[in-house]
């Protein structure tokens, strides 16, 4: 027999109108469409007695903090590996550069400064324009390196948290001070769902590519809200606590009576 979202009681056949598809709890009062009903009770198989490793519940003074890290060991070690393989090659090339630069502004190297000497075909000190030109050609490859190292070290440390009040939702989305932050207004969160990933699906462009990716891996999930405005969050969680942000989302921000 179904439990109401909201009290946890039982709610009887009897206060059931599948034409409307909507049930009444006697216990509270509360109304309740049926496929919420069915919701509820996965819901609260996800969220158990103890929540995923790493994940928190925690009441603060404005309302309750949720947390789910976000660490992804294969993901981690990969990029940590890639990141230190590509920065030591582009780091040779910085220092022809560095190198470059002290001979034009301040003078000839000296010979303790552990910088190469930069030479052009002739033997001559490399020109300011050729240094110039080295500056700009580093630079998509200095940004990739410092991507990835924010990647890595998200797969490492990394989090997801949610701050939600009567009134006000924020989610949090990052690693140390390098957050993306969203608001929404919680009183008007109309539903939670779990959806697709639309970055996977643009990546995913043409026959041969959706083939490719069906065949290799899985669809990359998100919880999205809707509320004034559509909040997409967890796709670099594991879907275990992923599925438990998204239940104890719903049962915080949908289920529970409002003061």
């Amino acid at each position: 027999m179904p439990l109401c979202p909201t009290c946890r009681s039982e709610v009887t056949p009897d206060d059931v109108n599948i034409a409307e598809g909507v049930a009444v709890c006697r216990s509270c009062g509360g109304m309740h469409r049926l496929s919420r009903l069915i919701e509820a009770a996965s819901d609260a198989a996800a969220i158990g007695d103890e929540p995923p490793p790493g994940c928190r519940v925690t009441e603060t003074a404005h309302g309750v903090h949720l947390l789910c890290p976000a660490r992804c060991v294969s993901i981690g070690a990969f990029m940590t590996l890639f990141t230190l393989f590509w920065n030591a090659i582009v780091s040779v090339f910085l220092l022809v550069l560095a190198g470059a630069v002290y001979t034009h502004v301040i003078g000839p190297l000296p010979s303790w400064a552990p910088l190469p000497d930069p030479k052009g075909k002739d033997g001559e000190p490399m020109s300011v324009g050729a240094t110039i030109f080295l500056a700009v050609f580093l630079f998509p490859f200095v940004l990739v390196g410092a991507v990835t190292a924010i990647i890595a070290a998200y797969s490492w440390f990394g989090r997801v948290e949610a701050d939600l009040s009567d009134a006000h939702g924020e989610v949090r989305s990052g690693v140390g001070r390098l957050r993306w932050t969203r608001r929404f207004d919680a009183t008007r969160v109309r539903s939670i769902q779990m959806r697709e990933s639309k970055i996977q699906s643009s990546t995913s462009m043409g026959g041969a590519s959706r083939h490719r990716n069906s065949m290799n891996s899985r669809p990359s999930m998100e919880i999205v809200i809707e509320a004034d405005r559509e909040i997409h969050l967890g796709r670099s969680l594991t879907e275990t606590r992923r599925t438990w942000l998204a239940a104890m989302l719903r049962a915080l921000l949908l289920d529970a009576p409002r003061r």
